[in-house]
């Protein structure tokens, strides 16, 4: 049972998934955690891979609604086929999907690069919560001097 069994198991638990598959969302983490329980996700479980998520720091980070790995790589995932919408994809690897997308050296307009990216993501079209969050890290990326904006479209600057 997970709200019996011992911090430290439920700290395992949230570190091996953090491991596989961070950065995740919060609500993603609490329902791989308890289904290693075959439990079903409600408040006391929540509380409880919560109270294991705050434990696991410093090896473990939570920024605002998401988990990371401090230090790990960011791979981009295909999201099809698993209910997940756009608003819990963590924004490092939206912007690792933007850079994966201009890595092919072609320009892109904006709705072109969103659209790139809603398909390597695995989603059937482009919501409004999918537009914000590209069109978040694209102002990131344009401010950092990582990409460049002109004639050709969005592309990496060398």
């Amino acid at each position: 049972d997970l709200l019996s069994a011992p911090l430290s198991q439920v700290q395992k638990a949230v570190a091996q998934v953090v491991a596989i598959e961070a950065p995740l969302h919060v609500t993603d983490l609490v329902t791989r955690v308890a289904g290693m329980w075959g439990a079903r996700v409600g408040t006391r479980i929540r509380a409880r891979v919560m109270d294991a998520l705050e434990a696991s720091a410093p090896q473990v980070s939570v920024q605002g609604e998401f988990v990371a790995q401090p230090g790990a790589a960011v791979a981009v995932r295909s999201r099809a086929g698993t209910h997940i919408p756009p608003e819990r994809v963590p924004p490092e690897e939206y912007r690792q999907a933007i850079l994966t997308v201009l890595e092919t050296g072609q320009g892109f307009s904006r709705e072109q690069l969103t659209n790139e990216v809603r398909a390597l993501l695995g989603f059937g079209r482009a919501t409004e919560p999918l537009h914000q969050a590209v069109e978040a890290q694209v102002s990131a990326l344009l401010s950092e001097g990582r990409l460049g904006e002109g004639s050709a479209g969005l592309t990496l600057r060398q």
